[in-house]
């Protein structure tokens, strides 16, 4: 498979009509405000997520809020970038100032499904194998986890991460 670049980060501020009024925290709405996030790679490849901010969301967390930080603070760090190198991309917008973990998550899971369609599978198939890798080794550690208050009863290694 030949390397890509991402050529474009879009994004739409998208306004949902509910079926009927819906009342949250003292707010009555009819609709809801989504923010559609669109990555573009340099082979025309594509990938699209959405993110839905609370109905209660106040700034920094509402739909324009998280649209006006992907176009601002993310796209100019991703622009140029392998979209399939999902932990790169994560790193570097780990790395950024002031963004909101749903900014983040939007620009993750586009790439992550540009990765699919260029691998010609669903996003389905691939999140129901990742679990499946997944979900093993976190009861895996689960398991450990459980059996560490033993180990320590019995006076097994002392870790201290207030260090």
């Amino acid at each position: 498979m030949q390397s890509v670049r991402i050529e474009t980060v879009e994004t739409f501020v998208v306004a949902m009509p509910l079926v009927a009024v819906f009342s949250s925290g003292g707010k009555s709405k009819n609709v809801t405000k989504g923010v559609v996030v669109k990555i573009t790679a340099s082979d025309g490849s594509y990938g699209i997520s959405s993110v839905d901010p609370s109905t209660r969301a106040v700034f920094p967390d509402r739909a324009e809020d998280i649209a006006a930080t992907v176009r601002e603070k993310i796209t100019p760090a991703v622009l140029g970038m392998s979209p399939t190198n999902i932990n790169r991309l994560s790193d570097i917008m780990g790395s950024l100032q002031d963004i909101q973990i749903g900014a983040c998550a939007a620009v993750e899971m586009a790439a992550i499904e540009l990765t699919c369609r260029r691998l010609g599978i669903s996003l389905v198939i691939f999140l129901v194998v990742l679990c499946q890798i997944m979900l093993p080794l976190m009861a895996g550690l689960a398991s450990c986890q459980q059996k560490m208050p033993r180990l320590m009863q019995r006076g097994g290694p002392r870790l201290d991460f207030n260090r």
